[in-house]
Formats: structure tokens, sequence, C-alpha cells
């Protein structure tokens, strides 16, 4: 199992709460080539 740069728990979030832009929001920080852990 590969070990995740950084991590995002979305919680109870669905899409129409918001999800989708704190996804993106932790996206963008990202390093290119970096490994990024979403739960929901």
């Amino acid at each position: 199992m590969l070990e995740p740069d950084a991590s995002f728990d979305g919680g109870d979030l669905d899409c129409g709460n918001g999800l989708l832009l704190l996804i993106r929001q932790h996206m963008d920080p990202l390093e290119r080539g970096g490994l990024r852990e979403f739960r929901s």
C-alpha cells in the first residue's frame, strides 16, 4: 500500500454540501507526482 503525502477527510459531506470545493482546495497545493488520500 502506498503512503499518501497528505490526506483529507470529507466526513459526511456530499457534493451538494461543498465536498467538491473542499477536494479542489486540498488538491491545489499538492506537488506534482504527490499522492493525496481522500476519505468520505
